[in-house]
């Protein structure tokens, strides 16, 4: 049975430790989850791409398995990465209507948010842009200024822009794989979608805690205000413990699951032994946790918090909870670790999706968040844009938007003839099946 294209959504999701795609189909009042697979990454360091080939390979190995499962072929999907290197900035405009009042059009909001984006000189690389406000004559705090009556309108603009290498060799991958892109995502402003739980007016922090990158993301209700990223994860504790300890990789990541962070003092001189090449190693339970501590409140206080009090001149009091995500998320205690440390509640964040019963963990977040997000951007057009990619100038869904390649292209028909060639290999195999029972 072949699916209507314009009810699936699916999601490519590169990460440092696994690269996931998932694909769902989009009803009246649900989404479903037809398929979600995965495979470990290869060629991924701080979620950047630094060689291009396995990651393509992963991509590949992970859409045949699906379109095998699912047994139709997937064409398009969006991206999302998590590359560090990023620029998030912020754009206020007034846009004058008629002499006389009349009603706000979507028209006018496109031409507002053109304008709010003309001196971008990389205006190539906006990834994600978004209505912190919109104000209408001297009113501001209007949601959705359509349909007002005014003589002016005014925005106040959030953009985040990519690096353009970055950007480019995540999609060619996802070319090269055979897949149509037809958005590019980044994971620091997608992963608070994906486990949303916030009200209007609640200031929320969300981190991410990934493998080889962090992302903190400051939203009110759904207004993104600020994004970062930090070139720090889990591999970070783990070789921390490795480099210290003295000990394999392997071993320091088997302590940092089975070690709570927030260990009782009694237990802190218990001793934890294990064999390295058949030499016994001993440490104190006690250097582990102070190891793992030293690089969350570095990550915490040190980095994210202290980032967004000299951007947005905001105190920690302020923020309504920290909701965290990510696999690091998984580590024992660290939710009430970093609430004594910062001050502040914290939940751990699971994904706001109907997931498969096995997956649904807070590792799962950002590709939650990739569903959620897409369909969050269809419903609100005022609100989140399109990227620029591809183009250069802002677009509000009036086509999908995508990267024409002639490398995806060639590798689509491959794919499309095989499909069929295995469709018509399954219906030979029944019949043959049939006619020998029958005779």
């Amino acid at each position: 049975m072949v699916k209507k294209e314009k009810n699936i959504i699916t999601g490519i999701d590169i990460g440092t430790k696994e690269i996931k795609l998932v694909v769902a189909e989009k009803k009246k009042d649900s989404v479903i989850i037809l398929d979600l697979k995965k495979t470990a990454s290869k060629g991924i360091r701080k979620g950047k791409i630094v060689d291009s080939p396995p990651v393509v390979e992963s991509i590949r190995k992970v859409l045949d398995e699906s379109e095998r499962n699912l047994g139709f072929p997937i064409e398009s999907a969006y991206v999302a990465y998590g590359g560090h290197f990023i620029k998030e900035y912020e754009r206020k405009v007034e846009l004058n209507l008629d002499s006389k009042r009349r009603r706000i059009v979507f028209s006018d909001i496109k031409e507002a948010m053109n304008l709010a984006l003309e001196d971008v000189e990389s205006i190539g690389n906006v990834i994600h842009a978004f209505s912190i406000d919109y104000g209408v004559d001297n009113e501001w705090g209007i949601e959705n200024p359509i349909g007002r009556e005014a003589s002016l309108l005014k925005m106040h603009l959030f953009v985040l822009e990519g690096n353009k290498e970055e950007i480019e060799i995540a999609s060619s991958c996802a070319e090269r794989a055979g897949l149509k892109v037809k958005g590019i995502f980044h994971k620091s402003v997608i992963s608070p979608f994906g486990c949303f739980s916030s009200k209007p007016d609640e200031l929320v922090l969300y981190v991410d805690l990934g493998a080889g990158t962090t992302t903190a993301s400051l939203l009110k209700g759904t207004k993104v205000l600020n994004v970062d990223i930090y070139p720090v994860g889990g591999s970070h504790i783990t070789s921390d413990l490795s480099y210290i300890l003295r000990i394999p990789l392997e071993k320091s990541e088997a302590l940092k699951k089975i070690v709570s962070i927030n260990e009782p003092e009694e237990n802190l001189d218990d001793e934890l032994e294990f064999e390295v090449n058949g030499e016994k190693i001993v440490c104190r339970v006690g250097d582990v946790v102070e190891i793992i501590k030293h690089r969350i409140e570095e990550l915490f206080i040190d980095l994210i918090l202290n980032d967004l009090q000299r951007k947005k001149s905001l105190d920690y009091p302020s923020f309504s909870k920290i909701v965290i995500s990510g696999g690091v998320s998984k580590m024992q205690g660290l939710p009430t670790f970093i609430q004594n440390l910062c001050g502040i509640p914290v939940e751990i964040g699971l994904p706001a999706l109907d997931m498969p019963e096995n997956e649904r963990g807070s590792d799962n977040v950002s590709i939650a968040g990739l569903i959620n997000y897409t369909i969050f951007k269809e419903a609100h057009p005022y609100a989140i844009l399109n990227s620029c990619i591809g183009g250069g100038a802002i677009s509000f869904d009036e086509e999908d938007p995508v990267f024409n390649s002639s490398i995806a292209e060639k590798v689509r028909k491959a794919k499309q003839k095989r499909f069929k060639g295995q469709q018509v290999k399954k219906v030979i195999a029944t019949f043959k099946k049939v006619i020998k029972e029958l005779f």
